[in-house]
Formats: structure tokens, sequence, C-alpha cells
């Protein structure tokens, strides 16, 4: 396997999708309202079943990043809680908060806002680029 630059925002950090993000949206209480903007059907309360249901999210849309829940021996619920604004991507009726699994976070390809970045993190990147470029 190739090497990686492994990066991870801070909350608060906006990210712009340069490509559009395809993940699986999960049936769980905290994506309903999301779903529902969305008109998907089924069940998303809080003890639902059924299986996830694929998004796409398309290329230019803003997300910000609100939560990021990684626990040793938690595989299964590693996850990034987004919101998008309104008015933050091309199709207007995608808005909101919601939460991917981190398998599916992974796949995004997007450029950070770096006035959203804490001085701490612009000087790191500001690094990798120096590094990339050499």
């Amino acid at each position: 396997m190739p090497a990686v630059q492994l990066t991870v925002p801070t909350i608060g950090t906006k990210l712009t999708l340069t490509r559009r993000w395809s993940f699986l949206l999960h049936r769980e209480h905290r994506n309903t309202k999301f779903a529902e903007r969305l008109a998907l059907s089924g069940d998303w309360g809080w003890r639902s079943s059924g299986e996830p249901v694929r998004v796409v999210i398309p290329k230019g849309t803003i997300l910000t990043v609100r939560r990021i829940y990684i626990r040793q021996g938690g595989g299964d619920y590693d996850s990034i809680t987004f919101t998008i604004p309104k008015g933050a991507c091309p199709d207007k009726k995608i808005h909101g908060r919601f939460w991917a699994k981190l398998a599916d976070v992974n796949l995004i390809k997007c450029e950070w806002d770096m006035e959203t970045v804490k001085k701490s993190e612009q000087d790191a990147v500001t690094a990798l680029g120096d590094v990339a470029g050499a």
C-alpha cells in the first residue's frame, strides 16, 4: 500500500468537496432530519433497523466538521458528524446535520477553508505543502 498523508480536521473546519461524495447514511435517530430533507423513506428512529441508504453529496458542497467520534474497541461507531448550512450545497434541498462512518469519510476529496483551521493546524498544513513540493 502506498504511503498517505494523515490529516485530521478539528471541530469547526470547513471542507469544500472537490468531487462528489457518495456514502451510506445510516438509519439512526441523529440522521432523521437529514433523511427527511432528502425525502428518504423508512424508519430513522432510535432503534430503527434496515439497510443504510446511499447518498450523494455534490461537488462544491461545504461541510463543517461538528463532531469526531473515534474510540478504542468501538470501530463500528467511529464517525464524523458534519453540517451543511443552507445554501452551502448546489442542491438546495441538501442541508442539515448528519454523521457518516469513518470508512466513508476517508473517501472525501476536498479543499480545506484555511480561515476555519486553527493556527497550529495551518502551520502543519503549510509544512506538508512545503514537503510535498520538495
